[in-house]
């Protein structure tokens, strides 16, 4: 096992472990004031609901084995700058949510850094580069659908759609 796969291993049990009390991890607007500036990173772990967390838990752990894979230098530095960026994009751009959670916006910057990774492959043939760039638009047009109609694709849609995290994804 390559020592960057620990990273979103050691993740998804963090995130597993906020099923149970979201609001101590997630996003928070007033938590943030009072200078709980962590949350820009935890808010990701936190999952309000059994199907959100399978959903973007499997992703993101399959995402990030196959990034750490084929591009092992870019697992830690996403996921690290990553996760305060998306959440400060939510922050800007979806003023009335006051509590954010999901892994659902690293989970787009995974996808796309997979398909990157893909396309540039300098191992790969032809065929395996295009599919690359064919995968990454099928994302991309999976998250228009999902701002554009405000409907998630693989979830129930017991919580609340934040859009402005699959495009900072």
């Amino acid at each position: 096992m390559r020592r960057t796969l620990l990273i979103p291993l050691l993740a998804l049990a963090a995130v597993a472990a906020t099923v149970a009390a979201p609001g101590a991890m997630a996003l928070d607007r007033e938590a943030l004031a009072s200078g709980q500036l962590w949350r820009l990173w935890t808010g990701h772990l936190v999952h309000w609901n059994l199907s959100h967390l399978i959903w973007d838990g499997l992703t993101f752990g399959g995402l990030a084995w196959l990034l750490d894979r084929l591009a092992p230098r870019v697992l830690v530095p996403l996921l690290a700058l990553g996760t305060p960026v998306i959440s400060v994009c939510v922050l800007v751009a979806e003023p009335s949510i006051r509590l954010y959670g999901g892994l659902s916006g690293l989970d787009v910057a995974l996808w796309v850094a997979v398909c990157l990774a893909v396309a540039h492959h300098h191992r790969a043939d032809r065929t395996t580069r295009v599919l690359g760039w064919l995968a990454l638009a099928g994302g991309l047009l999976k998250v228009g659908f999902e701002v554009t109609t405000g409907s998630t694709v693989f979830v129930d849609g017991t919580f609340v759609l934040v859009p402005s995290a699959h495009l900072s994804g």
